[in-house]
């Protein structure tokens, strides 16, 4: 019964076996259009690769949710991604707790984030982070760590 329910999902390319053959961010970014357009099929693939660990798929459903204002459902996904090093999901998870939307507003928790989104080059972290340092939010004010993320910023 087992290799009845599996075997199906795996042709439908619904989970990942192996690297080899995960979805694409592409094919990912495909699903979550039409899910945000409604088409319920695709987001049942969606939540199908994000629940099988696709760290793509998991940031795509975090931002279909927060398209709903569910920020507990929305956290929960940017968490799984983020826990596999996905910097949007970071930044994203920073943002959370910078406006206090799903967690206790918490700007220490918000550059944390920010930081390690930053440290993978992520321009949006950077800018973040940025302006963290230089307004003194969530670390002590310091001009020069500011002007150091803000130009990693610029440059891109």
């Amino acid at each position: 019964m087992r290799a009845c329910i599996v075997i199906p999902l795996a042709l439908m390319g619904l989970f990942s076996v192996g690297g080899a053959d995960a979805m694409t961010n592409m094919q990912v970014k495909q699903l979550a259009i039409a899910a945000y357009k409604g088409n319920t099929t695709d987001l049942a693939k969606l939540e199908a690769a994000a629940t099988s660990g696709d760290a793509a798929a998991q940031t795509e459903l975090g931002s279909y949710w927060y398209s709903k204002k569910n920020y507990a459902k929305t956290n929960y996904w940017y968490e799984k991604a983020a826990a596999q090093g996905n910097a949007w999901s970071e930044c994203y998870l920073g943002l959370a707790y910078y406006l206090g939307q799903g967690v206790p507003k918490d700007y220490a928790k918000a550059v944390y984030w920010y930081g390690k989104a930053a440290d993978q080059g992520n321009a949006w972290a950077e800018l973040k982070l940025g302006l963290a340092y230089g307004i003194g939010q969530g670390v002590p004010k310091n001009y020069v760590k500011a002007d150091y993320w803000l130009e990693k910023a610029a440059d891109q």
